[in-house]
Protein backbone atom coordinates (compact mmCIF):
# COMPACT_ATOMS: atom_id res chain seq x y z
CA UNK A 1 0.00 0.00 0.00
CA UNK A 2 3.07 2.23 0.13
CA UNK A 3 2.27 2.67 -3.62
CA UNK A 4 -0.48 3.99 -3.91
CA UNK A 5 -2.55 5.36 -1.53
CA UNK A 6 -6.64 4.16 -1.45
CA UNK A 7 -7.84 6.76 0.67
CA UNK A 8 -10.15 8.88 -2.33
CA UNK A 9 -13.46 7.92 -4.37
CA UNK A 10 -11.72 8.59 -7.57
CA UNK A 11 -8.75 6.34 -7.19
CA UNK A 12 -11.28 3.46 -5.75
CA UNK A 13 -13.05 4.07 -8.33
CA UNK A 14 -10.38 3.74 -11.08
CA UNK A 15 -8.84 0.39 -9.85
CA UNK A 16 -11.95 -0.97 -9.37
CA UNK A 17 -12.70 -0.09 -13.46
CA UNK A 18 -8.98 -1.11 -14.14
CA UNK A 19 -9.46 -4.57 -12.44
CA UNK A 20 -13.05 -5.22 -13.94
CA UNK A 21 -11.38 -4.18 -17.71
CA UNK A 22 -8.16 -6.60 -16.87
CA UNK A 23 -11.31 -9.59 -16.25
CA UNK A 24 -13.24 -8.79 -19.39
CA UNK A 25 -10.76 -8.86 -22.35
CA UNK A 26 -10.03 -12.03 -23.59
CA UNK A 27 -7.66 -14.67 -22.25
CA UNK A 28 -4.93 -13.86 -24.45
CA UNK A 29 -4.83 -9.87 -24.15
CA UNK A 30 -4.60 -10.09 -20.27
CA UNK A 31 -1.87 -12.37 -20.64
CA UNK A 32 -0.46 -10.13 -23.22
CA UNK A 33 -0.68 -7.16 -21.05
CA UNK A 34 0.82 -9.10 -18.40
CA UNK A 35 3.83 -9.47 -20.69
CA UNK A 36 3.90 -5.76 -20.61
CA UNK A 37 4.86 -5.74 -17.04
CA UNK A 38 7.62 -7.53 -16.92
CA UNK A 39 10.81 -7.61 -19.17
CA UNK A 40 11.92 -10.82 -21.38
CA UNK A 41 8.51 -12.41 -19.36
CA UNK A 42 8.06 -14.39 -22.46
CA UNK A 43 11.10 -16.35 -23.11
CA UNK A 44 11.50 -17.60 -19.51
CA UNK A 45 9.27 -20.90 -17.55
CA UNK A 46 7.91 -18.94 -15.02
CA UNK A 47 5.33 -20.36 -12.26
CA UNK A 48 4.13 -17.09 -10.55
CA UNK A 49 5.94 -15.02 -11.20
CA UNK A 50 3.73 -11.77 -11.87
CA UNK A 51 0.91 -12.25 -8.90
CA UNK A 52 2.42 -14.27 -6.59
CA UNK A 53 3.27 -12.29 -3.67
CA UNK A 54 5.29 -15.12 -1.54
CA UNK A 55 8.09 -15.46 -4.45
CA UNK A 56 8.40 -11.73 -4.24
CA UNK A 57 7.69 -11.52 -8.35
CA UNK A 58 4.99 -9.03 -7.94
CA UNK A 59 5.33 -5.61 -9.73
CA UNK A 60 3.10 -2.57 -9.66
CA UNK A 61 0.29 -3.73 -10.88
CA UNK A 62 -0.29 -6.95 -8.84
CA UNK A 63 0.71 -5.07 -5.21
CA UNK A 64 -2.12 -2.17 -6.64
CA UNK A 65 -4.39 -4.82 -6.96
CA UNK A 66 -3.16 -7.33 -3.96
CA UNK A 67 -3.27 -3.70 -1.67
CA UNK A 68 -6.31 -2.93 -2.78
CA UNK A 69 -8.22 -5.97 -2.07
CA UNK A 70 -6.49 -7.65 -0.03
CA UNK A 71 -4.84 -4.96 2.23
CA UNK A 72 -5.04 -3.90 5.43
CA UNK A 73 -8.33 -2.27 4.62
CA UNK A 74 -9.93 -4.80 2.57
CA UNK A 75 -13.67 -5.58 2.91
CA UNK A 76 -13.33 -9.26 2.12
CA UNK A 77 -12.56 -11.59 4.49
CA UNK A 78 -9.21 -13.58 5.36
CA UNK A 79 -10.78 -16.14 3.44
CA UNK A 80 -11.72 -14.60 0.56
CA UNK A 81 -8.32 -12.55 0.37
CA UNK A 82 -6.59 -16.41 0.13
CA UNK A 83 -9.43 -16.67 -2.44
CA UNK A 84 -8.23 -13.59 -4.51
CA UNK A 85 -4.80 -14.25 -4.14
CA UNK A 86 -4.91 -17.42 -5.90
CA UNK A 87 -7.06 -16.08 -8.37
CA UNK A 88 -4.42 -14.15 -9.30
CA UNK A 89 -1.91 -16.96 -9.78
CA UNK A 90 -4.63 -18.70 -11.37
CA UNK A 91 -4.77 -15.97 -13.98
CA UNK A 92 -1.29 -16.07 -15.05
CA UNK A 93 -0.99 -19.88 -14.62
CA UNK A 94 -3.59 -20.01 -17.78
CA UNK A 95 -1.56 -17.30 -19.61
CA UNK A 96 1.62 -19.14 -19.76
CA UNK A 97 -0.51 -21.57 -21.90
CA UNK A 98 0.10 -19.11 -24.78
CA UNK A 99 3.81 -19.24 -24.23
CA UNK A 100 5.94 -20.75 -27.31
CA UNK A 101 7.70 -23.20 -24.22
CA UNK A 102 6.84 -27.09 -23.27
CA UNK A 103 5.07 -26.30 -20.35
CA UNK A 104 1.55 -25.61 -21.79
CA UNK A 105 0.45 -28.52 -20.84
CA UNK A 106 1.69 -28.48 -17.36
CA UNK A 107 0.42 -24.88 -16.68
CA UNK A 108 -3.06 -26.18 -17.89
CA UNK A 109 -2.93 -28.96 -15.37
CA UNK A 110 -1.67 -26.65 -12.40
CA UNK A 111 -4.76 -24.10 -13.80
CA UNK A 112 -7.19 -26.79 -13.38
CA UNK A 113 -5.46 -27.97 -10.35
CA UNK A 114 -5.53 -24.40 -8.55
CA UNK A 115 -8.70 -23.42 -9.29
CA UNK A 116 -10.21 -26.85 -8.06
CA UNK A 117 -8.41 -25.14 -4.95
CA UNK A 118 -10.66 -21.92 -5.34
CA UNK A 119 -14.13 -23.17 -6.18
CA UNK A 120 -13.82 -25.66 -3.12
CA UNK A 121 -12.85 -22.46 -1.05
CA UNK A 122 -15.97 -20.32 -2.26
CA UNK A 123 -18.54 -22.69 -1.56
CA UNK A 124 -17.08 -23.20 1.96
CA UNK A 125 -17.46 -19.58 2.50
CA UNK A 126 -21.24 -18.19 4.64
CA UNK A 127 -23.72 -16.94 2.44
CA UNK A 128 -22.54 -13.31 3.11
CA UNK A 129 -19.11 -13.73 2.37
CA UNK A 130 -20.15 -15.48 -1.02
CA UNK A 131 -22.32 -12.19 -2.07
CA UNK A 132 -19.52 -9.75 -0.78
CA UNK A 133 -17.22 -11.62 -3.21
CA UNK A 134 -19.49 -11.58 -5.78
CA UNK A 135 -20.01 -8.19 -5.55
CA UNK A 136 -16.28 -7.21 -4.92
CA UNK A 137 -14.03 -9.66 -7.07
CA UNK A 138 -16.87 -11.75 -8.87
CA UNK A 139 -15.66 -10.82 -12.57
CA UNK A 140 -12.59 -12.41 -12.09
CA UNK A 141 -13.56 -15.18 -9.90
CA UNK A 142 -17.11 -15.82 -13.07
CA UNK A 143 -14.26 -15.36 -15.57
CA UNK A 144 -11.72 -17.89 -14.32
CA UNK A 145 -15.01 -20.60 -13.35
CA UNK A 146 -16.19 -20.26 -16.87
CA UNK A 147 -12.59 -21.44 -18.20
CA UNK A 148 -12.18 -23.90 -15.53
CA UNK A 149 -15.58 -25.49 -16.30
CA UNK A 150 -14.36 -25.83 -20.15
CA UNK A 151 -11.13 -26.98 -19.75
CA UNK A 152 -12.44 -29.67 -17.43
CA UNK A 153 -15.12 -30.92 -19.89
CA UNK A 154 -14.88 -33.32 -22.60
CA UNK A 155 -12.78 -31.98 -25.32
CA UNK A 156 -14.81 -32.35 -29.03
CA UNK A 157 -12.44 -33.93 -31.57
CA UNK A 158 -11.51 -30.59 -33.78
CA UNK A 159 -10.68 -32.62 -37.21
CA UNK A 160 -14.89 -33.98 -36.40
CA UNK A 161 -15.51 -30.40 -36.82
CA UNK A 162 -15.49 -28.79 -40.08
CA UNK A 163 -15.49 -25.09 -39.32
CA UNK A 164 -12.52 -25.94 -36.60
CA UNK A 165 -10.59 -28.27 -38.97
CA UNK A 166 -10.85 -25.49 -41.80
CA UNK A 167 -9.43 -22.93 -39.79
CA UNK A 168 -6.82 -25.12 -38.67
CA UNK A 169 -5.79 -26.14 -41.67
CA UNK A 170 -4.93 -22.36 -42.58
CA UNK A 171 -3.29 -21.54 -39.32
CA UNK A 172 -1.08 -24.93 -40.75
CA UNK A 173 -0.95 -22.91 -44.20
CA UNK A 174 -0.04 -19.70 -42.55
CA UNK A 175 2.99 -21.52 -40.38
CA UNK A 176 4.08 -22.77 -43.27
CA UNK A 177 4.08 -20.22 -45.64
CA UNK A 178 5.92 -17.94 -42.82
CA UNK A 179 8.53 -20.43 -42.28
CA UNK A 180 9.24 -20.40 -46.16
CA UNK A 181 9.59 -16.63 -46.08
CA UNK A 182 12.16 -17.16 -42.95
CA UNK A 183 14.18 -19.41 -45.07
CA UNK A 184 15.03 -17.37 -47.90
CA UNK A 185 13.30 -13.83 -47.56
CA UNK A 186 14.70 -12.63 -50.62
CA UNK A 187 13.03 -15.63 -53.07
CA UNK A 188 10.07 -15.40 -51.06
CA UNK A 189 9.71 -11.73 -51.81
CA UNK A 190 10.27 -12.44 -55.41
CA UNK A 191 7.58 -14.93 -55.79
CA UNK A 192 4.77 -13.31 -53.85
CA UNK A 193 4.94 -15.65 -50.57
CA UNK A 194 4.53 -12.18 -48.49
CA UNK A 195 1.30 -11.80 -50.67
CA UNK A 196 0.29 -15.39 -49.72
CA UNK A 197 0.71 -14.74 -46.07
CA UNK A 198 -1.45 -12.42 -45.51
CA UNK A 199 -3.72 -14.00 -48.12
CA UNK A 200 -4.19 -16.90 -45.32
CA UNK A 201 -4.11 -14.28 -42.61
CA UNK A 202 -7.66 -12.92 -44.12
CA UNK A 203 -9.20 -16.22 -44.86
CA UNK A 204 -7.89 -17.60 -41.30
CA UNK A 205 -9.52 -14.05 -39.79
CA UNK A 206 -12.87 -14.93 -42.27
CA UNK A 207 -13.03 -18.43 -40.56
CA UNK A 208 -12.53 -17.52 -36.84
CA UNK A 209 -15.10 -14.21 -36.97
CA UNK A 210 -17.62 -16.70 -38.62
CA UNK A 211 -16.57 -18.85 -35.28
CA UNK A 212 -17.34 -16.38 -32.63
CA UNK A 213 -19.92 -14.12 -34.24
CA UNK A 214 -22.12 -17.49 -34.52
CA UNK A 215 -24.06 -18.61 -31.59
CA UNK A 216 -22.38 -22.18 -31.35
CA UNK A 217 -20.96 -22.72 -27.62
CA UNK A 218 -19.64 -26.03 -28.82
CA UNK A 219 -17.88 -23.95 -31.64
CA UNK A 220 -16.79 -21.15 -29.03
CA UNK A 221 -15.40 -23.34 -26.98
CA UNK A 222 -13.41 -24.96 -28.98
CA UNK A 223 -11.96 -22.27 -29.92
CA UNK A 224 -11.26 -21.02 -26.70
CA UNK A 225 -9.81 -23.88 -24.68
CA UNK A 226 -8.72 -26.84 -25.95
CA UNK A 227 -5.17 -27.35 -27.30
CA UNK A 228 -3.51 -29.83 -29.82
CA UNK A 229 -0.82 -30.48 -31.88
CA UNK A 230 -1.30 -28.38 -34.79
CA UNK A 231 2.10 -29.26 -36.87
CA UNK A 232 3.28 -32.60 -37.04
CA UNK A 233 7.04 -33.22 -36.84
CA UNK A 234 9.28 -36.02 -35.01
CA UNK A 235 11.14 -33.24 -33.40
CA UNK A 236 9.60 -32.94 -29.71
CA UNK A 237 10.52 -29.16 -28.80
CA UNK A 238 8.51 -28.43 -32.45
CA UNK A 239 5.38 -30.19 -31.05
CA UNK A 240 5.58 -28.50 -27.50
CA UNK A 241 6.13 -25.34 -29.36
CA UNK A 242 2.81 -25.64 -31.56
CA UNK A 243 0.82 -27.76 -28.89
CA UNK A 244 -1.61 -24.93 -28.65
CA UNK A 245 -5.22 -23.76 -28.58
CA UNK A 246 -6.95 -22.37 -31.63
CA UNK A 247 -6.94 -19.28 -30.17
CA UNK A 248 -3.33 -19.27 -29.34
CA UNK A 249 -2.05 -19.95 -32.32
CA UNK A 250 -4.74 -17.34 -34.02
CA UNK A 251 -3.24 -15.11 -31.87
CA UNK A 252 0.31 -15.73 -32.76
CA UNK A 253 -0.55 -15.55 -36.23
CA UNK A 254 -2.13 -11.87 -35.37
CA UNK A 255 1.27 -10.61 -33.85
CA UNK A 256 3.46 -12.51 -36.26
CA UNK A 257 1.27 -10.39 -39.30
CA UNK A 258 1.82 -7.24 -37.34
CA UNK A 259 5.83 -7.65 -37.29
CA UNK A 260 5.84 -7.25 -41.52
CA UNK A 261 6.38 -3.62 -42.73
CA UNK A 262 5.84 -2.90 -46.62
CA UNK A 263 8.08 0.34 -48.20
CA UNK A 264 6.22 2.02 -50.74
CA UNK A 265 7.72 4.24 -53.47
CA UNK A 266 5.65 7.41 -54.80
CA UNK A 267 5.91 8.78 -58.15
CA UNK A 268 8.66 11.43 -56.74
CA UNK A 269 10.69 9.03 -55.71
CA UNK A 270 9.36 9.36 -52.03
CA UNK A 271 9.77 6.19 -49.89
CA UNK A 272 7.59 5.59 -46.95
CA UNK A 273 6.70 2.42 -44.29
CA UNK A 274 3.53 1.31 -43.56
CA UNK A 275 2.19 -2.01 -41.70
CA UNK A 276 0.72 -4.02 -44.14
CA UNK A 277 -2.33 -5.33 -43.13
CA UNK A 278 -3.60 -1.52 -42.16
CA UNK A 279 -2.58 -0.43 -45.69
CA UNK A 280 -3.69 -2.49 -48.13
CA UNK A 281 -6.79 -2.86 -45.76
CA UNK A 282 -7.28 1.05 -46.52
CA UNK A 283 -7.00 0.41 -49.96
CA UNK A 284 -9.97 -1.77 -50.15
CA UNK A 285 -7.40 -4.77 -50.98
CA UNK A 286 -8.08 -6.77 -47.91
CA UNK A 287 -11.52 -8.82 -49.10
CA UNK A 288 -9.24 -9.94 -52.54
CA UNK A 289 -6.66 -11.47 -50.50
CA UNK A 290 -9.11 -13.47 -49.00
CA UNK A 291 -11.06 -14.37 -51.91
CA UNK A 292 -7.54 -15.26 -53.50
CA UNK A 293 -6.19 -17.76 -50.94
CA UNK A 294 -7.36 -21.23 -51.77
CA UNK A 295 -6.03 -20.65 -55.38
CA UNK A 296 -2.68 -18.85 -54.56
CA UNK A 297 -2.38 -21.45 -51.87
CA UNK A 298 -2.73 -24.36 -54.10
CA UNK A 299 -0.16 -23.15 -56.72
CA UNK A 300 2.24 -23.16 -53.34
CA UNK A 301 1.32 -26.75 -51.98
CA UNK A 302 1.58 -27.89 -55.57
CA UNK A 303 -2.46 -28.78 -55.77
CA UNK A 304 -3.26 -25.92 -58.24
CA UNK A 305 -4.92 -29.14 -60.73
CA UNK A 306 -6.66 -29.82 -58.00
CA UNK A 307 -8.87 -26.19 -58.17
CA UNK A 308 -11.80 -25.95 -60.04
CA UNK A 309 -12.28 -23.62 -63.05
CA UNK A 310 -15.46 -21.87 -61.46
CA UNK A 311 -12.39 -21.01 -58.66
CA UNK A 312 -10.25 -20.06 -61.74
CA UNK A 313 -13.10 -17.83 -63.27
CA UNK A 314 -14.42 -16.60 -60.08
CA UNK A 315 -10.49 -15.13 -59.05
CA UNK A 316 -9.82 -13.96 -62.76
CA UNK A 317 -13.39 -11.64 -62.56
CA UNK A 318 -11.99 -9.92 -59.23
CA UNK A 319 -8.72 -9.19 -61.21
CA UNK A 320 -10.89 -7.91 -63.47
CA UNK A 321 -12.57 -6.09 -60.95
CA UNK A 322 -8.98 -4.58 -59.59
CA UNK A 323 -8.86 -2.32 -62.60
CA UNK A 324 -11.45 -0.32 -61.72
CA UNK A 325 -9.85 0.52 -58.44
CA UNK A 326 -6.64 2.37 -58.50
CA UNK A 327 -6.16 1.66 -54.89
CA UNK A 328 -6.55 -1.55 -54.80
CA UNK A 329 -4.58 -2.17 -58.34
CA UNK A 330 -1.18 -0.97 -56.94
CA UNK A 331 -1.43 -3.26 -53.75
CA UNK A 332 -1.66 -6.24 -56.64
CA UNK A 333 1.67 -5.04 -57.69
CA UNK A 334 3.16 -3.32 -54.19
CA UNK A 335 2.50 -6.97 -52.82
CA UNK A 336 3.85 -8.91 -55.33
CA UNK A 337 0.26 -10.38 -55.64
CA UNK A 338 0.66 -10.21 -59.27
CA UNK A 339 3.51 -12.68 -59.08
CA UNK A 340 2.18 -15.75 -57.59
CA UNK A 341 -1.60 -14.69 -58.89
CA UNK A 342 -0.17 -15.34 -62.42
CA UNK A 343 2.21 -18.56 -61.66
CA UNK A 344 -1.18 -20.04 -60.48
CA UNK A 345 -2.65 -19.68 -63.32
CA UNK A 346 -0.31 -20.30 -65.98
CA UNK A 347 0.52 -23.08 -63.82
CA UNK A 348 -3.35 -24.39 -63.93
CA UNK A 349 -3.20 -23.91 -68.09
CA UNK A 350 -0.05 -25.29 -67.89
CA UNK A 351 1.62 -25.60 -71.92
CA UNK A 352 -1.30 -23.79 -73.19
CA UNK A 353 0.20 -20.77 -74.79
CA UNK A 354 -3.28 -19.08 -75.96
CA UNK A 355 -3.86 -19.35 -71.66
CA UNK A 356 -0.09 -17.71 -71.33
CA UNK A 357 -0.55 -14.90 -74.33
CA UNK A 358 -3.82 -13.47 -73.00
CA UNK A 359 -2.41 -13.14 -69.15
CA UNK A 360 0.12 -11.67 -70.31
CA UNK A 361 -2.25 -9.10 -72.30
CA UNK A 362 -3.93 -8.62 -69.25
CA UNK A 363 -1.07 -7.46 -67.32
CA UNK A 364 0.07 -4.66 -70.38
CA UNK A 365 -3.48 -3.64 -70.18
CA UNK A 366 -2.96 -3.24 -66.19
CA UNK A 367 0.22 -1.54 -66.55
CA UNK A 368 -1.37 0.92 -68.95
CA UNK A 369 -4.48 1.43 -66.70
CA UNK A 370 -1.73 2.42 -63.85
CA UNK A 371 0.16 4.73 -65.79
CA UNK A 372 -3.36 6.65 -66.63
CA UNK A 373 -4.10 6.79 -63.10
CA UNK A 374 -0.84 8.03 -62.16
CA UNK A 375 -1.95 11.47 -62.01
CA UNK A 376 1.61 12.94 -61.61
CA UNK A 377 2.45 11.63 -65.25
CA UNK A 378 -0.92 11.49 -67.03
CA UNK A 379 -0.19 12.27 -70.51
CA UNK A 380 3.42 11.10 -70.04
CA UNK A 381 5.07 9.20 -73.25
CA UNK A 382 4.62 5.86 -70.52
CA UNK A 383 1.08 6.25 -71.20
CA UNK A 384 1.84 5.69 -75.09
CA UNK A 385 3.96 3.45 -74.27
CA UNK A 386 1.97 1.26 -72.26
CA UNK A 387 -1.00 1.32 -74.51
CA UNK A 388 1.30 0.31 -77.47
CA UNK A 389 2.52 -2.43 -75.39
CA UNK A 390 -0.87 -3.42 -74.60
CA UNK A 391 -2.04 -3.37 -78.25
CA UNK A 392 0.81 -5.58 -79.58
CA UNK A 393 0.92 -8.32 -76.25
CA UNK A 394 -2.69 -8.59 -77.51
CA UNK A 395 -2.97 -8.54 -81.43
CA UNK A 396 -2.13 -11.66 -81.90
CA UNK A 397 -3.67 -13.57 -79.01
CA UNK A 398 -5.90 -16.16 -81.00
CA UNK A 399 -9.62 -17.37 -79.37
CA UNK A 400 -9.45 -19.45 -76.88
CA UNK A 401 -12.55 -22.40 -76.55
CA UNK A 402 -11.73 -22.96 -72.82
CA UNK A 403 -14.51 -20.98 -71.32
CA UNK A 404 -13.10 -19.14 -68.67
CA UNK A 405 -10.16 -17.93 -70.87
CA UNK A 406 -12.53 -16.85 -73.40
CA UNK A 407 -14.68 -14.83 -71.04
CA UNK A 408 -11.00 -13.12 -70.37
CA UNK A 409 -10.34 -13.07 -73.74
CA UNK A 410 -13.25 -11.46 -74.58
CA UNK A 411 -13.10 -9.13 -72.24
CA UNK A 412 -9.77 -7.64 -73.15
CA UNK A 413 -10.77 -8.13 -76.88
CA UNK A 414 -13.34 -4.83 -76.53
CA UNK A 415 -10.79 -2.99 -74.69
CA UNK A 416 -8.48 -3.84 -77.29
CA UNK A 417 -10.77 -2.51 -79.90
CA UNK A 418 -11.74 0.86 -78.43
CA UNK A 419 -7.78 1.31 -77.90
CA UNK A 420 -6.82 0.12 -81.18
CA UNK A 421 -9.66 2.51 -82.62
CA UNK A 422 -9.01 5.78 -80.95
CA UNK A 423 -5.18 5.29 -81.41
Amino acid sequence: EGIIKFDDEATKAAIVKMFNDFYSVTDFDRFQFICTLYSNYKEYKVDGYAFDSKDGGTGTFAQILLGFFTGEDAVLSDESCEIFKKMLIATEQYGIRYKNISDSMEATEKFIALMKEIVDAYIALDDSEQDLFDATVGVAYDTLLATYNALTATAPEIDSIPELKEIKAVLLAYLEIRDAILEDSKTANDLGYYALLFSAYEKACEKVESVLSSDNDTLIKAFHYYAYIVMNTEDEDAKNDYTKTLEAVFNMLLVNSKSYTITVTASDGTKTTHDPVDYYTAAGFDGFLEAAYDILYAYFSGNISEVSASAIASLAEDVRDLLENSDALNMFYSLNVDNIYYNAVKAYYADNAIAAAIFDAEVAYAKYVTELNDEDESGSTDDADALAAFITAFEDVTAPTDDTLLTIYNFYLEKYNSLKTAD
